[in-house]
């Protein structure tokens, strides 16, 4: 068990896909903008990373592989991908008509966002099992959610800071990024993974 909960804090904070791995670096910029985008668009990606992860380990050892058409791979998780996404918009329509809205507009979001594709590809590459590619696509979706929450946060200080005229706009959105990057580069050592 403490090894899986290793790799959901080195999904969520050591190897983050933004800021360590610069997966979903566009996503997360466009996305950080409203506070309410951003929150329901990271809970839509930890659901979506933390089903598809494992989903695209099964898939890839159980079925493509043993059938010995294991190129075939990318084009199976991006069909996986969407088959998830759209299947949980059904089935968030059927259960919270309310939300169905919010989650109808998303569904092209998360169908190009690259973080999700990102994350599956890594939980084929990097591990060994359903378990850890469920912790792993959670960690990643959380590690997503963390950046989405601190890029919005700093952008709303930096939004009323008195910033020069030339760093305006993605220049220090850039320098955030570059900041955030670094700061998380003090957790490297934290899971030995």
């Amino acid at each position: 068990m403490s090894d899986l909960v290793l790799v959901f804090f080195s999904a969520c904070l050591v190897n983050n896909l933004v800021l360590d791995q610069l997966i979903g670096v566009c996503p997360a910029v466009a996305l950080s903008r409203r506070l309410d985008v951003a929150g329901f668009t990271a809970i839509m990606t930890v659901a979506v990373a933390g089903i598809a992860a494992p989903a695209a380990w099964l898939l890839q050892a159980r079925i493509l592989e043993p059938l010995g058409v294991p190129h075939l791979g990318l084009i199976a998780l991006v069909i996986a991908i969407a088959s998830i996404i759209v299947g949980g918009a059904a089935l968030l329509r059927r259960r919270r008509p309310a939300l169905a809205a919010r989650a109808d507009a998303l569904v092209p979001l998360l169908l190009g966002n690259c973080t999700i594709l990102g994350v599956t590809l890594l939980a084929i590459a990097k591990l060994h099992g359903v378990a850890a590619s469920v912790f792993f696509g959670l960690g990643s979706g959380a590690g997503f959610a963390l950046v989405l929450a601190l890029l919005f946060a700093l952008q709303e200080r930096a939004a009323a800071a008195d910033v020069p005229a030339a760093f305006r706009g993605a220049p220090i959105t850039l320098l955030t990024l570059a900041l955030l990057s670094m700061a998380f580069m003090g957790f490297t050592g934290l899971t030995g993974l």
